[in-house]
């Protein structure tokens, strides 16, 4: 994710709690529309949980928003109308403020009113860039489109057709053979799918020295010749698609992990083995087993005392039912599992009730808004292990820093955190970052050990470790 989140990169710690200490709550079901372009006298917004579509008079999607994000700042504070609608992605959790509180705040505290507009006028940016870099991917004249023979984009192109191609000749042979496609057929399929990724990266991706409008633009080009096919395979789509507002959200996981590519034809079912099949899709995977064998070491490590771990934005969850089906004695280890997607903790726990481990489990519903700002506690016992995979990809710098504050609190003497993050030689980070628009924030080695030194910890990491793809990084300290 290219951008930061000024609401807490800007502000100072006492600005946020005075967000946070004099908002309403307020949560929007999902499907909700809680803005209308127009809407005259609409309260200032703070997204806590879930994610906000903007939208268009003409129902055309300007952008997303999640956490730490506001909403009608300006037009509600010079009293105009509303410019953009607001949709709720999936169940979002607000705070409502009105703007005379907020004025009243502005006028009586200086530094925060010049703290609150720099904020405000970051956010404008951002949402500006986002809007322009729109404009230029739908409008043909732009320079990446009218350079002929333009050797950047002939090298992705030339790929894209071969993969059509394929595509194309393993439709005719499904209508020919009662949907059946040979193996020799899928596997040049997803050899061709592989090369298109690899020439994508290498033309476009973080190293290319080809120029940032253009990449957006030949992102643009590649995502459009690519979303028909990404459309016909299950969990391809649902990456895309994004119907809890991010990419990576619980059901994703569970279909990477599932490994089952299926698709609306025999076609689609190949597109989805392609996407199942990809470097970044198997790191996902690996890192299954890194945490298996992590969680066996710290109940080991315990000795035959009960064992406490916690998970953050925890998703499936799968690792630990995967423990708890090799424990003989599953009262060994009490689990915590935290996530603020209500939709991830109901998935899990029908894991628990089927494996019959309530005892053994809990579910937090709980946002790390809150528990990072001190605002709610998490009241655990003193943690074994505490980890985190898949979430500090979204986060800023110094939201990692606060997160691993947290954290560090939440350990016990000589208790162990691991948080892992995808590292820059992600060798399908054009693909994700133009095609599903899954861009996340990555990190090298020196960078989790300068956060980590930044930290409670105040020391770089105890150990750094990589699964078989070298993409998913996992950054370990003691207490």
């Amino acid at each position: 994710m290219d951008k930061t989140i000024a609401f807490f990169d800007i502000l100072h710690e006492d600005d946020i709690h005075w967000f946070l200490n004099n908002g309403t709550e307020r949560t929007v079901e999902q499907g909700a529309v809680f803005i209308n372009s127009g809407d005259k006298d609409v309260p200032i917004y703070l997204i806590i949980d879930g994610f906000v579509e903007l939208y268009t008079d003409g129902n055309n999607r300007l952008t997303v928003i999640g956490p730490g994000e506001m909403l009608e700042t300006m037009p509600s504070l010079e009293g105009s109308v509303a410019t953009v609608s607001a949709r709720a992605i999936n169940e979002v959790t607000l705070l409502m403020y009105q703007p005379s509180l907020l004025m009243s705040k502005i006028k009586a505290d200086y530094g925060f009113a010049y703290r609150y507009y720099k904020m405000i006028a970051s956010m404008m940016s951002q949402r500006y860039n986002a809007a322009v870099t729109h404009i230029k991917h739908i409008n043909e004249n732009s320079s990446a489109y009218n350079v002929d023979n333009n050797t950047t984009w002939k090298k992705i192109s030339d790929t894209i057709e071969e993969f059509k191609d394929l595509i194309h000749k393993a439709n005719i042979e499904a209508l020919q053979n009662d949907d059946h496609i040979t193996t020799d057929t899928s596997d040049r399929i997803v050899a061709s799918f592989r090369k298109m990724l690899l020439t994508m990266n290498t033309e476009i991706g973080e190293g290319s020295p080809c120029n940032p409008n253009d990449k957006e633009v030949f992102g643009y080009k590649c995502q459009r010749e690519m979303l028909p096919y990404i459309l016909l395979a299950n969990a391809a789509e649902r990456m895309y698609a994004k119907p809890r507002g991010y990419a990576g959200d619980y059901m994703t996981i569970q279909n990477m992990y599932n490994n089952n590519p299926s698709g609306k034809c025999a076609v689609g079912t190949i597109m989805d083995r392609c996407f199942l099949d990809d470097p970044a899709t198997k790191a996902v995977r690996n890192r299954r087993h890194l945490l298996i064998e992590a969680i066996n070491n710290t109940i080991t490590s315990c000795g035959g005392n009960l064992t406490h771990i916690t998970s953050l934005a925890c998703g499936p969850a799968a690792e630990v039912f995967d423990i708890y089906k090799e424990l003989n004695d599953p009262s060994r280890l009490k689990s915590t599992l935290l996530d603020f997607d209500i939709e991830a903790l109901a998935f899990v726990s029908r894991s628990i009730e089927k494996m019959r481990l309530t005892k053994y489990i809990d579910l937090v519903h709980e946002n790390l808004i809150y528990l990072i700002t001190k605002k709610r506690t998490l009241n655990i016992t003193r943690q074994d292990l505490i980890y985190s995979i898949g979430l500090i990809d979204y986060f800023t710098d110094k939201w990692v820093v606060k997160l691993l504050n947290l954290i560090y609190d939440l350990l016990k003497p000589g208790g162990r955190v691991i948080l892992g993050n995808f590292h820059p030689r992600n060798s399908i980070r054009a693909f994700m970052d133009h095609i599903l628009d899954w861009k996340l924030i990555y990190r090298t080695e020196d960078d989790m050990n300068r956060l980590f030194a930044e930290s409670l910890f105040k020391r770089e990491c105890t150990n750094i470790r990589f699964e078989q793809e070298q993409i998913n990084m996992f950054a370990e300290c003691i207490k």
